[in-house]
């Protein structure tokens, strides 16, 4: 217990420190004192002009954010606002952060206030939200919710969604009326993570409920994820120029109900994964026998199941199938 609470402690602090050193290789001590015999760069960054600063500080929050989102087991990612620390080096470096909207434009889901202060400084530039690292299971009731509306005021701006829509068993969640106006939204990459909370300590997944942001309209959606979501709750964003398409853990469907899915997304290239029962029928859909056999007609597709064996096969089709052509798809073990 004392070893594993000394390396996890050794792995923060590496990370701390990999994180800062980081920063100094690219902004530079700005602060800190010459050291004796030390000369200051011909050209530090600090005498770079305000655009091409903005560009530099829009790339490092980009980085910063990217490393928070990493899945490496073996290091703690870095906090995805310690980009903030640019507003704090002088005025000059202050003002940048203030002027230019897209340094506000990647935002990550931590308290109300700082979420509305981004969206405000972005102006009308295309956002991209997501979740911090651990999750937004410990937020308040209160906090969640008004996090979450945030968010759906200004969906028509989201270009890229991470978000976790916790829902508490003493709290009824109506469909808003159908008489709102639908909206068409740009987004392009969405993840959805619904779940239950009955307390503190108790969490659990939520496998059905309403129809996610129902008036809505999804054309741009490339990437869609949901974890712990009915097919029918998203039934609405399924059209033909989804690529990626990421069920984990959804509730039992039937073999016909996917396969229909299927046949309306031509252009998927990704999908997982898939129950074992599913898979099995779908391996015979790529071996269709007989006069009357069918196939499914998709483009090169792969189906990723985790902890399954690689399986590569071939979408032929028989003599009396309507559908022309013959597509790749594989499958294989999602490491």
């Amino acid at each position: 217990m004392v070893t594993s609470s000394r390396t996890y402690t050794t792995t923060l602090w590496r990370a701390d420190w990999e994180s800062q050193n980081y920063y100094w290789r690219v902004f530079g001590i700005l602060r800190a004192p010459l050291t004796n015999g030390a000369q200051e760069l011909r050209f530090p960054i600090k005498r770079l002009p305000a655009e091409l600063m903005a560009q530099v500080m829009y790339w490092y929050i980009r980085h910063v954010q990217e490393q928070a989102r990493s899945d490496r087991d073996d290091e703690v990612p870095p906090t995805p606002y310690s980009w903030l620390t640019i507003r704090h080096v002088c005025r000059f470096w202050r003002n940048i952060a203030f002027q230019h909207p897209q340094l506000s434009t990647t935002i990550c889901l931590t308290r109300y206030a700082c979420i509305k202060e981004m969206v405000t400084l972005s102006g009308r530039l295309p956002i991209h939200v997501y979740e911090r690292p651990t999750g937004g299971y410990h937020r308040t009731r209160h906090e969640a919710l008004a996090i979450l509306a945030l968010v759906m005021d200004n969906l028509h701006r989201v270009a890229t969604a991470e978000i976790d829509d916790w829902h508490w068993y003493d709290v009824n969640y109506a469909n808003p009326p159908t008489t709102l106006p639908s909206e068409t939204s740009p987004i392009q990459s969405l993840t959805w993570k619904s779940c239950l909370r009955r307390n503190v300590s108790f969490l659990a997944r939520n496998a059905s409920g309403p129809t996610i942001l129902p008036r809505f309209s999804f054309p741009n959606l490339q990437h869609l994820s949901c974890y712990w979501v009915g097919v029918q709750s998203i039934r609405h964003m399924l059209h033909r120029s989804l690529l990626r398409l990421e069920l984990h853990e959804p509730p039992p469907m039937s073999e016909n109900s996917l396969l229909a899915i299927l046949e309306e997304m031509p252009a998927l290239e990704f999908l997982t994964p898939l129950p074992s029962e599913v898979e099995h029928r779908l391996r015979e859909r790529c071996r269709p026998r007989g006069p009357r056999a069918e196939a499914l007609c998709l483009p090169t597709c792969r189906l990723s199941n985790h902890g399954r064996p690689c399986m590569e096969a071939q979408w032929q089709h028989g003599p009396g199938s309507t559908r022309v052509g013959a597509h790749t798809v594989t499958c294989c073990r999602c490491l």
